[in-house]
C-alpha cells in the first residue's frame, strides 16, 4: 500500500504519558499493521469510525447484533493461519470453538484482535486499544496500563478441570512494568481484597508472635488426650525444639491451643 494512502489510517494517540505514547505509536504506524486494520474493518462492514466516546456504547451494539458465524481463517492466508492453529495449540491458548459455527460477533472479533496480538508480538493488553484503532483511529492510550490489577471469574489460571471457579486477583505485569507501578498494583489489590464481595470468601490469617508451628503441635497433642502440664513438660524436655521455642508453661500452652482453636474457625 502506497504511503499517501496509509497516511489516512493514522490512528490518533491521545495520552499525554510519552511511555504509552511510544508503545502505541510504534504499533499503530506501522505500515503492515495498517494494512491489517483495514482488512478487519473490511472483514465485519465498519466502513464508519465512531467517536472514542462512543466506543463502549459500540461494543455493546456488536454484543446485542445476535449475528453469529464461523471464523474465518483465510483472512490470514493459509500459511500464516496454520502457524496460528499450530501456537494457540501448542500454548494451551486453543479456542475449541474457533472452527465450528455459531460464534457470536463479539467473539469473533476478539480473536482477529488475539491474532494481531500474536503477529505484531503484542501482550494481551493492547487488545482493547486495538480495538478502538479499528472502531475509532483513535486510541485513549491515558488509560493504557501495562501493570493492573484484575479480579478474574471464570478463569483457569491454575490448572483444573473444574466448572466452578472461584475469583481472584491478579497483578498483570510487563517488560516496561517499573518497581514502583508494581508496587502500587499491590497495594490497590491489597484493599480490593478488603473490600471487595467477590473476594470476601477468603481471609488472611496472622500469627504475630510467629509460634504457630507449636500452637499447631499444642493443638494435636491435646487431642490425643495429653493435659496441658504434660505438654507444656514434655516440650521444654524436647531435645529437637530449639531453644527459642523451649521456654513453655502450661498457661502459654493453654492459650497457643485456644488461639489455634481460633484461627481453624475463622
Amino acid at each position: 500500500m502506497k504511503y499517501e494512502n496509509l497516511a489516512r489510517l493514522k490512528i490518533d494517540v491521545q495520552t499525554t504519558n510519552d511511555r504509552n505514547f511510544l508503545e502505541l505509536s510504534i504499533l499503530f504506524d506501522k505500515p503492515d499493521f495498517l494494512e491489517w486494520l483495514l482488512k478487519i474493518r473490511k472483514k465485519y462492514g465498519f466502513d464508519q469510525l465512531v467517536k472514542l466516546d462512543d466506543y463502549d456504547s459500540k461494543l455493546d451494539e456488536i454484543g446485542r447484533s445476535g449475528i453469529q458465524g464461523k471464523f474465518d481463517l483465510s483472512t490470514y492466508r493459509e500459511k500464516i493461519g496454520s502457524e496460528i492453529i499450530e501456537y494457540a495449540r501448542r500454548n494451551e491458548t486453543w479456542f475449541g470453538g474457533i472452527e465450528e459455527d455459531g460464534i457470536d460477533l463479539s467473539q469473533l472479533i476478539d480473536t482477529d484482535i488475539s491474532i494481531l496480538c500474536y503477529l505484531f508480538r503484542r501482550p494481551p493488553y493492547f487488545s482493547d486499544y486495538i480495538k478502538q484503532a479499528v472502531f475509532c483511529g483513535a486510541v485513549e492510550g491515558d488509560l493504557f496500563y501495562p501493570t493492573q490489577y484484575h479480579i478474574v471469574e471464570n478463569d483457569t489460571l491454575q490448572s483444573t478441570t473444574g466448572s466452578f471457579q472461584l475469583p481472584q486477583i491478579v497483578i498483570s505485569v510487563s517488560p516496561t512494568s517499573t518497581d514502583l507501578e508494581i508496587k502500587e498494583q499491590v497495594m490497590f489489590a491489597r484493599h480490593l481484597l478488603k473490600t471487595d464481595k467477590r473476594l470476601a470468601y477468603y481471609k488472611p490469617r496472622i500469627d504475630k508472635v510467629n509460634k504457630i508451628r507449636a500452637y499447631r503441635e499444642w493443638y494435636w497433642q491435646h487431642l490425643t488426650g495429653k493435659t496441658y502440664v504434660q505438654i507444656s513438660t514434655d516440650w521444654m524436655d524436647n531435645p529437637d525444639v530449639s531453644s527459642s521455642d523451649s521456654g513453655s508453661d502450661e498457661n502459654r500452652v493453654l492459650k497457643g491451643v485456644a488461639y489455634y482453636r481460633k484461627l481453624l474457625s475463622i
